[in-house]
């Protein structure tokens, strides 16, 4: 598997990442079949440019934020809430956003 740093990244805007060249993944076949090599095949080539495509903060690739662990005492008490029955129900987007549109007041 070729190494993550294959994919690239374009500063400015925000920066963007840039998939590999397939081309530079290929790996040759050693086989032979009736006398004709078998074509290579990028191995990671996919992989690696759907994840270029995925990053959501490309600059991670350049900069990335360190890691500050986790807040173990935050885990543990929302744990708690849960298995008391004290956890607060998710709100809906869609019920909010419907209910503070003018077209849902009743008003014409």
């Amino acid at each position: 598997m070729p190494d993550p740093s294959v994919i690239g990244f374009a500063p400015g805007d925000g920066g963007h990442a840039i998939p590999p060249q397939c081309e530079t993944l290929d790996q040759h076949s050693k086989m032979v079949d009736a006398g004709s090599a078998r074509p290579g095949v990028a191995f990671g080539c996919a992989t690696y440019s759907n994840l270029a495509a995925m990053l959501a903060r490309p600059a991670d690739l350049v900069a990335p934020v360190p890691y500050a662990g986790a807040d173990a005492p935050l885990a543990a008490s929302a744990v708690r809430r849960y298995e008391e029955g004290r956890a607060a129900q998710l709100k809906s987007e869609s019920a909010s956003s419907s209910s503070s549109s003018p077209s849902s007041t009743g008003s014409q």
